[in-house]
């Protein structure tokens, strides 16, 4: 008991320093000196299908809005290279001449650059190549955002899931726990080092559904990145469940 006290201490101290050490950093990330309070947020509800989500990502990812910015320079390079094929005026020059029998006489000189030999065609093929890649390239994006979002919204799901039967089992378990470690403090009629026990088992129960619902908002915050929101506000509706502690 003694061995198993000293082990206890020892991962409440570590604990309390990761605890420290972790609100240190969210206060150098956002900017805030005071003490920083937790506060449970509500579950937000996932979407029943990631089709909603995988439209959101491919407008609101910032690579999905850099494809087709791509595509319209590699257009209008195209554009300019087959335009260079075109004959164009080299030169224009007017003279105004005075001459004695023909007072107004006026020339007007005009060069055009004919492509007979060098029709572009290299240059040209290369621009069409280059258009062909980048409407691959936006395809495959948009496949690979909604690979990334499905995925994300099947764990998120998974993880809701789990978490939601964890919590429903252990309250029943805690409770009924807790009744009888009061029954039993009452009528001393059960071993200390039982009761012990059972107050233990009603706080690794608890810290379960603790790192079942830390599982789900991680999921979230994995599917808000797939998505490319900063949070569930946009696109994830709170329902009424509370989250718990």
């Amino acid at each position: 008991a003694r061995s198993w006290l000293a082990q206890a201490q020892a991962a409440k101290t570590r604990a309390a320093h990761n605890r420290n050490r972790a609100e240190r950093d969210l206060q150098r990330l956002v900017g805030i000196e005071e003490p920083l309070q937790a506060v449970a947020a509500s579950l937000p509800k996932l979407p029943p299908s990631a089709d909603g989500l995988v439209a959101r990502a491919i407008q609101g990812r910032p690579e999905a809005g850099l494809i087709p910015k791509r595509h319209r320079l590699a257009q209008a390079q195209l554009e300019r290279e087959r335009q260079r094929s075109l004959p164009w005026p080299s030169f224009i020059e007017t003279k105004y001449h005075v001459d004695a029998r023909d007072p107004d006489r006026v020339e007007l000189l005009l060069g055009v650059d004919l492509p007979v030999f060098d029709r572009n065609e290299s240059n040209i093929e290369a621009g069409v190549l280059a258009t062909d890649r980048r409407q691959t390239e936006a395809a495959a994006l948009t496949e690979r955002l909604g690979e990334e979002v499905r995925e994300a919204h099947a764990l998120a799901r998974e993880a809701h899931l789990d978490w939601k039967l964890t919590k429903a089992h252990s309250a029943a378990l805690i409770e009924r726990t807790r009744a009888v470690v009061e029954q039993a403090k009452g009528h001393e009629t059960v071993p200390v080092d039982e009761v012990l026990e059972l107050e233990l088992l009603a706080l690794r129960t608890g810290e379960q559904v603790l790192r079942k619902r830390y599982a789900l908002d991680r999921a979230m915050a994995d599917l808000c990145f797939a998505v490319g929101v900063e949070g569930p506000a946009g696109n994830v509706r709170s329902s009424s469940v509370s989250g718990s502690r």
